[in-house]
């Protein structure tokens, strides 16, 4: 096994915090009238300073310490919303258990979390209404229910409305209510469970603690710049987002503006004008495609390649005209935007060439759910296009069992890696050594220069550039369970690229089960059930394309 060591960088200065209680009050302290949080309701535009969402954090959590299990296990299925970040932060600051749930999964397997998680309080979207009361028997658990968008007058059974429970901490603030405030949250303390499928069968929650999150976040903003203002476009459920965006943004008491919809990406963009982004490939490689076909349209290649060659050449000499020579791809993305911080799968390097071209940086990123999504990431100062960057400085590395190129598994340990699986302590003996190196699964080498390189994959999970990621046993194990298919294999559609697109499924069916069906009659029967079954699955896990073996 061979041990790798990065060299070393310069670091960035980063403020030290004692707990999430900390964090907060010296943003309050020091910049207090700043704006955290922009989001637009309805027509408008609002902001909430720093100041104030101190306020609002303590009112919730004042609220919840008065609640039976209110600041137990918090669990939260939701669009990101100024809502969302409170109740995040309120139950970071305190001795409870974040738990934000992907919200495109199935509500089935949200019950499931919710039940495997423990968790005591729920904060939902009004979306979810219906089926949260529809499966009230399945959550006895859940002590509270709280709808973000509900009005006083409609909570009912026993649901109740974000904004009354924001007004009873307040009021109990004003009595000299304490409970809350005093909390001293312990540092080795559970703080957060993540959850990567919702399946009973393959559930695995990830425990975070306190100070496994701190580390990540200081040992990110070591390395990379947060900036001054983001905007927060991936769901907070996503690691990425969660640390990259919105608590390292929070920490460098930055302005998280939040991003209402994928349909207006585009629009905030301009409207927010982000000087950073934190983004998934799939976002960053779109936008590069559509702004060269536009280029292309409009019969202006070949004068975008000789500016490119002559801006490039400028450089060397120390002369960056960048911003001025592209103000038209500038001003499409804001005017403003300097990095882009991508992470989750990987990214086509001549994208990443293309953006520094035209004066944005693009630094990648590498880390599993399991170290927080903050194993590597690119510095500004050491960008190879092609790597996925140098160690965070509270990070180890090790290439288990190399060949003779230098590639073997990739194994993390450092002050960043989870405590483990909750509730499966074989799921974490396999993934987790006695040392604390934590296997990844994942292939890759490491160069002179400590730059990481992830080559390929051991285990056995579909990585789209969206960074979602899929288990192939989840979705043979639903098709499995139709009737009529005897055995199915899943595996990713890939694009020319290599990159993995699209799921395919190859199915052996039972042919006891088709009472003397024509072949066509079968293949109909086979995609309406398949059909079916995508319906009841998010968007990334459904079946794009069936193959029948015999």
């Amino acid at each position: 096994m061979a041990i790798m060591q990065k060299k070393k960088l310069p670091l960035l200065e980063v403020a030290e915090f004692v707990n999430f209680r900390d964090m907060l009050t010296q943003a309050k302290e020091q910049a207090g009238d700043t704006i955290a949080l922009k989001y637009r309701e309805r027509s408008t535009v609002r902001d909430i300073t720093y100041t104030e969402l101190c306020g609002r954090v303590d009112a919730l959590g004042t609220a919840l310490s008065s609640m039976e299990g209110g600041l137990g296990a918090v669990a939260v299925i939701a669009e990101n919303s100024h809502r969302y970040v409170t109740v995040i932060m309120t139950t970071l600051a305190s001795n409870g258990v974040i738990i934000p749930i992907d919200k495109e999964l199935p509500f089935a397997e949200i019950v499931n979390i919710l039940n495997h998680s423990d968790c005591t309080t729920l904060f939902f979207d009004k979306t979810y209404l219906e089926a949260v009361k529809e499966n009230e028997k399945a959550l006895q658990g859940v002590k509270n229910k709280i709808c973000f968008q509900l009005k006083e007058h409609e909570a009912e059974g026993g649901i109740l409305s974000y904004a009354s429970v924001m007004d009873k901490g307040q009021e109990l603030l004003e009595e000299g209510n304490e409970k809350y405030l005093s909390l001293a949250p312990a540092d080795k303390r559970l703080c957060m469970l993540l959850y990567k499928a919702g399946s009973t069968d393959s559930l695995k929650g990830i425990m975070i603690s306190q100070f496994a999150l701190r580390s990540a976040i200081i040992g990110s903003m070591q390395l990379v710049n947060p900036g001054k203002r983001c905007l927060s476009v991936l769901s907070y459920d996503r690691t990425f987002e969660l640390v990259h965006g919105l608590l390292c943004s929070l920490h460098a008491h930055a302005t998280v503006c939040i991003n209402e919809s994928n349909r207006a990406f585009q629009k905030n963009l301009r409207e927010y004008k982000p000087d950073y982004l934190i983004l998934p490939p799939l976002y960053v490689e779109n936008i590069w495609q559509k702004i060269t076909k536009n280029i292309e349209k409009q019969g202006r290649a070949e004068t975008m390649e000789k500016l490119i060659k002559t801006s490039n050449a400028m450089r060397k000499v120390g002369i960056d005209k960048r911003k001025s020579f592209f103000t038209a791809i500038h001003e499409m993305l804001g005017g403003k935007l300097e990095t882009i911080i991508v992470g989750g799968a990987s990214i086509d390097p001549e994208a990443i060439r293309f953006y520094d071209d035209i004066g944005i940086t693009v630094l990648a990123g590498y880390g599993t759910t399991e170290c927080l999504s903050s194993i590597s990431v690119s510095s500004e100062k050491r960008n190879d296009f092609a790597s996925a960057g140098v160690l965070l400085p509270c990070m180890e590395i090790k290439i288990d069992a190399p060949n003779e190129e230098g590639e073997g598994e990739i194994c993390a340990r450092g002050d960043a890696v989870m405590m483990g699986y909750y509730k499966n302590d074989r799921a974490t003996k396999e993934a987790v050594e006695l040392s604390g190196w934590y296997h990844t699964g994942d292939l890759g080498k490491i160069n002179t220069l400590g730059q990481l390189y992830v080559t390929g994959r051991i285990k056995n999970v579909i990585v789209f550039k969206s960074g979602k990621s899929v288990l192939p046993e989840e979705i043979e194990s639903y098709l499995c369970a139709l009737p009529f298919v005897k055995s199915a294999k899943v595996y990713a559609g890939k694009d020319q690229g290599g990159s993995e697109i699209s799921l395919e499924t190859d199915v052996v069916l039972d042919e006891n089960n088709f009472g003397g069906m024509t072949k066509s009659e079968r293949l109909s029967l086979v995609k309406e059930k398949i059909d079916g079954l995508n319906r009841t699955l998010p968007s990334y896990k459904r079946i794009d394309s069936v193959h029948i073996r015999k």
